[in-house]
Order: structure tokens, then sequence, then C-alpha cells
């Protein structure tokens, strides 16, 4: 493997701040495995880091052979069987052979507890660490040009991690504050509307573990073979943070951003059905819309939903429509509009989804993939040496520097063209947020 690729020594796990393993450890022998109690409680942390799916009440799944080979077999449940004890985590106790490993997750009063890193003592157990990490690393083709010009381009991403930590936290500030806020305003009712109090609240321990993998260099770097994306770092760094994001040379970042993805995804499906036939009339205009990056304002204004309510209606697009099993899907309000004003759009989209729900949001994946990756990425790799040439993916969009803005931009939009669509992208600025305007609201 090239040098390059080498991962470095794992120094840090991450657990609860309120949790003292060495005071709580009863005898000394315990006490010597400390790290291997710790990274029991950093394995379920950092599936969070790594899956952006799981949330901080997701029952991570241990896999036992992974334990087995890092805390040896007689030893791993141990640990397991000590934190449950303590009340500290809890196990869904849902074992499939071949398919399921068990869950755990932080009980009510950890999960969104604060995080801490806590130094590895063990010098072999941080070396059997970093050792695993390089087997997680060789699953990857680094002999495929377009990866390793993303790997390289990964390591050259830097994070300005006090500020950026210093904004997470007054995010969480303001966060609370409004939680408090509203808390007190249920307290004088009798009852609360189901929407009362219902707000993200800000993920300070994945921001904390987020900006403290690029700042330690701890990366990880994998291409799923289901959706062929991209899962690395960067890709996984908190949009809220993105802006803190900058390249030793200091030229400006940009993120070039393709308007109704999703959609625009679908466009290229269609196309491919209708091949050889004429476009439907809704098909046509569901298609003309998307191109024009006008998708979801004609239909939340053809459906009559008002503005304030057009972000839940988009959410509500995917989550039904677009990737929810056809059974829940024909219920809601957004697949009656679409079946209303893009009949044959819908049942595209049904028939799509008829024997398995999830292929349809694994068919726009990969579309995707093969434009923005295969196409763009891999055609830059082949031209270029990755220290000439910065350009990161994040799925559907393309984080560059200004200078090369253009010339990204210009590829995209052929790219496109070669699946026989157009498309509109606009350009977002990675610039540092006024901080002081938050302290302030």
């Amino acid at each position: 493997m090239n040098d390059s690729i080498l991962p470095k020594q794992t120094t840090h796990l991450f657990v609860p701040s309120s949790i003292d393993a060495l005071m709580m450890l009863p005898t000394k022998r315990q006490q010597k495995h400390v790290d291997k109690y710790h990274y029991i409680l950093h394995l379920i942390y950092i599936a969070r880091k790594v899956d952006k799916r799981n949330t901080s009440a997701s029952f991570i799944n241990l896999n036992a052979k992974l334990l087995e080979a890092v805390l040896h077999a007689r030893d791993y449940l141990t640990y397991i069987e000590y934190w449950i004890e303590q009340g500290v985590i809890e196990c869904d106790n849902r074992y499939i052979p071949g398919e399921k490993s068990k869950g755990y997750r932080f009980t009510k009063a950890y999960q969104e507890a604060r995080v801490k890193r806590v130094p590895i003592k063990d010098a072999k157990f941080r070396a059997k660490l970093t050792s695993r990490k390089q087997l997680y690393l060789n699953k990857t083709d680094w002999s495929d040009t377009t990866l390793s010009f993303l790997h390289h381009n990964l390591k050259a991403i830097r994070v300005d991690a006090v500020r950026a930590l210093n904004f997470a936290h007054e995010l969480s500030k303001n966060e609370e504050w409004m939680n408090a806020r509203r808390e007190r305003r249920k307290k004088g009712r009798k009852s609360t509307s189901s929407k009362e109090g219902k707000v993200e609240k800000p993920k300070f321990n994945d921001f904390n573990m987020a900006v403290y993998g690029l700042v330690s260099e701890d990366y990880f770097f994998t291409r799923d073979k289901i959706g062929k994306r991209v899962h690395n770092n960067f890709v996984n760094f908190p949009s809220a943070l993105r802006s803190f994001l900058y390249l030793d040379d200091g030229e400006q970042l940009v993120n070039l951003d393709v308007r109704n993805s999703q959609p625009l995804m679908l466009c290229v499906l269609l196309k491919q059905h209708y091949e050889g036939h004429k476009l439907p009339l809704d098909v046509y205009k569901y298609i003309d819309e998307c191109e024009k990056g006008k998708f979801y304002e004609c239909f939340a204004d053809a459906v009559g939903v008002p503005i304030k309510n057009r972000k839940k209606f988009k959410q509500a697009l995917f989550t039904n429509v677009f990737f929810g099993k056809n059974m829940s899907c024909v219920k809601s309000r957004a697949f009656r509009g679409l079946i209303a004003h893009y009949p044959n759009v819908a049942s595209f989209i049904t028939e799509f989804k008829r024997k398995d729900h999830k292929s349809l949001a694994i068919a726009l994946q990969r579309v995707e993939s093969e434009i923005i990756i295969d196409d763009v990425i891999d055609s830059l790799a082949k031209e270029y040496h990755p220290n000439d040439f910065f350009a990161l993916t994040i799925h559907d969009s393309i984080c560059t520097t200004l200078s090369n803005r253009d010339e990204v931009m210009g590829r995209m939009k052929q790219a496109f063209e070669r699946k026989g669509i157009s498309v509109d992208i606009k350009t977002e600025y990675l610039e540092q947020p006024d901080t002081e305007l938050l302290q302030a609201a």
C-alpha cells in the first residue's frame, strides 16, 4: 500500500464525559483493561460518525467476530455486561443468525450526554486498533485512480477546530434555551400540539467527533457496494460546520450543488424507461421542471402548499413517495399531488418499488454515483494529479476551489448531458459564519 494510505495510530477513544471508568471499576484486573471497557462505549458513539442514519437513540449492531478479534473471545461479553449492569448501555436482544448482530445503545441518561476523549493507555491495544484500521483500509482498491484521487484530497482538508467547536457550542446553547422555553410553555397548558417542542437538537458529540477525526487524521474511507456512494470524513462532516474547512494554500472553497438532485436522478431513469417512445406530457413537464431546478416550487404551487410548510412537504415527498413503502406512499398528500399532476411519474415510482421499496433509492444513488464519481471525478483523476487539483464529493455535489469551479461545473454539466439531462448547478461559498450574531440570538 502507498505510504499516503497508511493510517495514523489510534490514540484516543470517545466516552460519556461523566464516566470515570478507573474509579468505577472495582478490581485492579478490571482497571488494567480500562481501554477495552472504553472501547465498547466508543464503538457505539463512533457508529454515528460513520453512518448518519444512526441517531442517539439507535441501537448499534456490534459484530461478535469483530469484538472477538479486538477484545478476545472470552472477554468481550464481560465488558458489555458490565456497562449494562451499570445502567450505561442497553441491548435490544435481537439476534438473527447471518443477518443481524445484537444492538446496543446508551440508556436515556447518557444518550444526549457530552462526550470526552480519553487516551488509550495500553500500547499493545493502540497497535491492535491501528492494525484493524489498516485491514479496513485494505478493503478499498487503491489501484482505482478515482478512489485514490478522492482519498488524497480528503487528507488535504483542514478544519479550524477551535472556531468550529466554539460555534457548535453556541448552537448547542441556543437549542437548549429554545427547548427550555418550550418546556415552560408546556407546563401552562393542559394539552399541546404534537408539533410542540419538536426541534432537532444540535449533535454536539457528532460535531466533536467529526472535527477530531480531521484534526487527528483519523480518516475513514469506503465505497459501498449497494448505492456505489463514497463515504468518508468529508462526506459525513456536519454541514453546519462545513464553513470552517479550508486548504493549506488558503484558496476559497466552493460547493457545486445540483438543484433538485434526487428528482433529477429520477429523470435519468424515466428517460431510460421511455427510450424509443414519445414521452407522456406529464413526464416531459416533470423533466423540464427538474432540469430548470424548479420542480419543488412548481409542485408545491400546484398542490397548494403554503411557503412556511414547504420544507416539511419536501421531506414527506422523499420519505413517503420516493423511499417509502407503496402501502404508506399512496396515502400521503405528496403522492396524491403527484398522481394529480404527474400521473405517469407516480405510476413509474410505485411500479419500480413494487417488489422492494428500497430499490428506487438504490437506483437513484447508482445514477448519482455514475455521474459524479465514475464520470466527473474519474475524468479529473485521469487528467490531474491530486496535488494539482482539489475536488471532493458530497454525494450529489462536488466541493472544489474557486479557481477550479468553472472546469468542474462544466464537467458536471457534460456528464449529465451524456445521460440525456441538462442540469442547473448553484455555487455555495464555504465562508465562516458570524458567531457574534449567534451569541446575540
